[in-house]
C-alpha cells in the first residue's frame, strides 16, 4: 500500500506479470473500516476479487482497472531470464524492469523493455526484437482463465475508472504531441465522472467518442480465443526455451508506424507543421 506520492512510484508502469495479491484485500478492508478513502487499482479480475471479498461496494472505496490484454504465464518470463543467463548474466531477478520504456517513443514498435541488475549494464530491446514481449503478444501463453475472462464487455467491468492506452489516437488527432503516450480514461460511475471534472484543470483532458477507444482496444470487449496448440506451445517453451518457442510459434510483427505515415502523408505533414508552429509561436 502507498500512503505518499513518493510511495506511488512503485505502482507506475506496465507490469506484464501476474501480480501477487497477498494480503492486499485484507489491508484494504481494514483501512475501509477505519473510514479512510482507499483507491485500489488492478486488473479487472482483481477488482472483481476485491469486491467479492468485501461483499459490497463501500462508499469510501474507489477502484481503477487497466485495459487487460491477458496475463502471460510466468514460465515465459523465467525462460526469458534464463536466456539472459546464457549470455553471461547471472540468473537472478533484475533490480528493475520497465516493460514500457519510451526512450524512443510510444507508438507501437517504438517502445521496448529495459532491465537493470546490480553491477551489470542495463539491457534494452525494442518491441519486435524483445523475446518476452514477442512471446507475450503471441497470445498462446496467457493464463488459461484469461481465454474465458468474465470481465470483458463494458457491462461487465466493475471499476469506477478504466485506464489504458489511447492506441491509434494519432489517426484522428494528428496535431497532438504523442511521443510519450496518450492515456485513455473511461468513467464507469457517476463518482468517477465527478472526480474527473474536479481534476480537469490539473491534467490535459480531451473528450473523444468512446467508440474510438473500443475500436483500438479490443481487449475491452472480448477475450482471446484459446489456441488449440497452447499446450504444445507451453511444452516447447518449458523444454527448449524462449528462442525455440518463438521459432516454432512466430508472432505477428508489430505494426509499423512508418506505414501509417506513408499512407497518410497529409495528416503526418500537418502534424509536423502544427508542432513547429506551437514550438516557435505559442511558447510563453
Amino acid at each position: 500500500m502507498a500512503e505518499t506520492p513518493e510511495e506511488l512510484v512503485a505502482f507506475r508502469g506496465s507490469k506484464y506479470l501476474q501480480a501477487r495479491v497477498g494480503d492486499a484485500y485484507r489491508q484494504v478492508k481494514a483501512e475501509l473500516k477505519k473510514g479512510r478513502l482507499v483507491l485500489y487499482s488492478g486488473t479487472p479480475c482483481q477488482i472483481g476479487g476485491l469486491l467479492a471479498y468485501l461483499g459490497k461496494r463501500p462508499d469510501n472505496l474507489l477502484t481503477i482497472e487497466i485495459i487487460c490484454h491477458g496475463v502471460p504465464s510466468r514460465i515465459a518470463f523465467d525462460k526469458y531470464l534464463e536466456d539472459f543467463a546464457e549470455k553471461g548474466r547471472e540468473k537472478r531477478m533484475p533490480e528493475s524492469v520497465n516493460f514500457r520504456d519510451k526512450r524512443n517513443g510510444w507508438i507501437y514498435s517504438q517502445y521496448g523493455v529495459a532491465m537493470s541488475w546490480k553491477d551489470c549494464p542495463e539491457s534494452y530491446s525494442q518491441l519486435g526484437h524483445d523475446l518476452f514481449l514477442s512471446a507475450f503478444l503471441s497470445d498462446k501463453l496467457l493464463n488459461k482463465c484469461c481465454y474465458s475472462c468474465r470481465y470483458v464487455g463494458l457491462d461487465n467491468h466493475l471499476a469506477d475508472f478504466i485506464l489504458g492506452d489511447a492506441w491509434m489516437i494519432w489517426k484522428y488527432f494528428p496535431h497532438w504531441d504523442i511521443r510519450d503516450g496518450v492515456s485513455a480514461v473511461i468513467t464507469c460511475s457517476e463518482r468517477a465522472e465527478q472526480i474527473l471534472r474536479n481534476i480537469s484543470g490539473e491534467i490535459v483532458l480531451k473528450p473523444v467518442p468512446k467508440r474510438l477507444i473500443l475500436r483500438h482496444n479490443p481487449a475491452l470487449v472480448h477475450h482471446k480465443e484459446l489456441p488449440e496448440d497452447r499446450e504444445q506451445a507451453i511444452e516447447v517453451l518449458k523444454q527448449q526455451g524462449i528462442r525455440a518457442y518463438l521459432k516454432a510459434f512466430p508472432p505477428q510483427p508489430p505494426p509499423n508506424p512508418w506505414k501509417w505515415r506513408l499512407t497518410h502523408p497529409f495528416r503526418w505533414s500537418l502534424n509536423i507543421v502544427i508542432r513547429v508552429y506551437e514550438h516557435f509561436f505559442l511558447k510563453g
